[in-house]
């Protein structure tokens, strides 16, 4: 994103160059009348430049504006299109799309570039503005064909709305990455099927007013026969609306600074500055440098000492302020890791929503690392005004280099990532008795499993790679289970694994199982080597989904 004060520009080629007499900008929030356009021909020649303020609005929805710029046909086929806002504050300028027109048709762009990002600050995305009136779309400038073949491509919207023409002709990689974004907490809608692609392999379906709707993972696909939007009925309507506005809203309420991400995920217990004993170490250099110095130097009439005592001194006051901080909190920083993750056993898939804190007495020289699949989210305050300049790179990992952690200052990252796992639990009936054997990675705290017939059983302290006796639990099955995405409203990113007993009855569904494990095999620490495991907090909770055969 830009700071202020700067050139703000949008770039548009068109894959068939053609002479224009008319320019279309598609605008999602009041259009700003700052700058210019450029029309670039395919010679390179700058054809046309044309104020925005001589554009005429032709359609206001409050949601969307569409701005005609009429010219007289161009002398040659245009390729590229420049709209420059010159210094325009980046957070006032909202291009969904530019549409060329001239006698041989109308095309939209097929390739964009511009000098900034409105998406992060746009004021319907403001932390605590949730306006429930308003769901802003934006058209795809590109064929399915070539859409992103990496989820995190998706990663910043709400949902992606796919008629079946579209779905028909998806490369198999962009249907993965698609499925990738749906686990994670996405939402797809598409338009004229009524049956969901088995890739995605949602857990379960449900027939809800002529709408197919699956859950998979932490999202939800929607599945409607009609292929125009408009057609659809008033109640499925409301239910996508709905949707899409709770996926905005647990954005929205994401901690945006250091402080309310450490009171919602404390990574060290006391943050207090240590006041008491630095004002005594003041006091004390201010006695010493002062009246016992100078007294002393008196007594030995060595006044010229001073010289050296008093830059000696200041030198032992600094050390024995290093050396009291480095005793108090030494030089290892403090990690946490906790994260929610949907297991899906038959078909070995897990998605993964938590949080990684760090608390650093020195600022690591290796910053942090973290793998191409994840989606990571400095919890930062985020705006064009102010900030420090921040670094990452992207050559091997996901490299956050410099700027992302500062010495005694607690850095949060909220963490999304898909991939294929291995980890399961397997439920044994030994002798008429259930037993679970662990093989999850990591030691089980808990662990609450409901069978086919809606009985719940429950177990305590099982290792890594060993099993343990499950007996029936007093839980009952609540008459409405929510699955794994209302477990995430109530457990927040930082996944409490102190809140999960509390709540199994509502979320647990036939088949399946909640874990409350210590130790996290789905995040890495993206602190790697820098870290240590002694002052390192890990922990899991697992919504598990059982293959039908595995409970025997």
């Amino acid at each position: 994103t830009r700071r202020g004060n700067q050139t703000n520009w949008l770039e548009l080629d068109y894959a068939t160059p053609q002479t224009a007499d008319k320019i279309f900008v598609h605008q999602t929030q009041p259009p700003t009348s700052a700058g210019f356009i450029t029309l670039v021909g395919v010679s390179g020649t700058n054809l046309v430049k044309i104020p925005m303020s001589a554009g005429v609005s032709t359609s206001s929805s409050g949601s969307s504006w569409i701005v005609e710029f009429s010219i007289p046909a161009t002398s040659e086929p245009v390729k590229t299109v420049v709209l420059n806002f010159g210094k325009e504050p980046a957070w006032r300028i909202a291009i969904d799309a530019v549409q060329i027109s001239g006698s041989t048709g109308t095309q939209w762009a097929a390739n964009a570039r511009a000098s900034s990002d409105n998406s992060a600050s746009a004021s319907s995305y403001a932390p605590g503005s949730v306006n429930a009136d308003v769901v802003e779309s934006l058209r795809a400038e590109s064929p399915v064909s070539e859409w992103s073949e990496n989820w995190l491509g998706y990663s910043p919207f709400d949902a992606v709305v796919i008629g079946a023409a579209d779905l028909s002709s998806i490369p198999p990689a962009v249907l993965a990455a698609l499925g990738d974004y749906l686990h994670c907490g996405g939402n797809i809608v598409l338009l004229g099927k009524n049956e969901l692609p088995a890739a995605w392999r949602p857990a379960r379906e449900l027939q809800i007013s002529g709408c197919l709707t699956g859950e998979a993972g932490f999202g939800n696909v929607y599945a409607f026969a009609g292929e125009k939007p408009d057609a659809l009925d008033a109640g499925s309507r409301s239910r996508l609306r709905e949707t899409i506005r709770n996926t905005a809203r647990y954005w929205q309420g994401l901690p945006n600074d250091s402080g309310a991400a450490n009171t919602a995920m404390p990574v060290v217990e006391n943050l207090k500055i240590p006041t008491r004993g630095i004002v005594i170490i003041m006091l004390a250099f201010i006695i010493v440098i002062g009246p016992v110095n100078l007294i002393l130097l008196n007594r030995r009439k060595r006044r010229t000492w001073m010289l050296w005592t008093i830059p000696a001194i200041s030198l032992a006051t600094t050390l024995l302020v290093f050396a009291y901080s480095l005793l108090r909190e030494g030089i290892t920083p403090d990690t946490r890791i906790a994260g929610l993750t949907v297991l899906d056993q038959a078909n070995h898939r897990a998605a993964t929503i938590g949080a990684e804190a760090f608390y650093c007495p020195l600022t690591p020289s290796a910053g942090l690392h973290f793998d191409y699949g994840t989606e990571a989210t400095p919890l930062v305050p985020v705006g064009y005004g102010s900030g420090s300049s921040r670094e990452v790179d992207w050559t091997q990992s996901q490299h956050f280099q410099r700027g992302w952690i500062s010495a005694r200052v607690p850095a949060h990252f909220h963490l999304r990532k898909p991939e294929t796992r291995r980890e399961r639990i397997q439920i044994v009936n030994e002798n008429g008795k259930l037993q679970v054997v662990n093989s999850l990675g990591a030691n089980i705290k808990s662990l609450w499993f409901a069978d086919a017939n809606k009985k719940i059983f429950e177990v305590k302290s099982v290792a890594a790679g060993q099993s343990g006796g499950l007996i029936p639990s007093s839980l009952a099955f609540a008459p409405e289970v929510t699955g794994a995405n209302a477990l995430l409203q109530e457990l927040t990113f930082a996944a409490r694994p102190d809140a999960v007993e509390g709540i199994v009855a509502k979320h647990i569904r036939p088949n399946t199982y909640l874990a409350v494990l210590d130790g996290n095999p789905f995040l890495e620490n993206a602190l790697g080597a820098s870290s240590s495991p002694k002052r390192t907090k890990s922990s899991a909770v697992v919504f598990g989904i059982l293959e039908s055969p595995e409970a025997k």
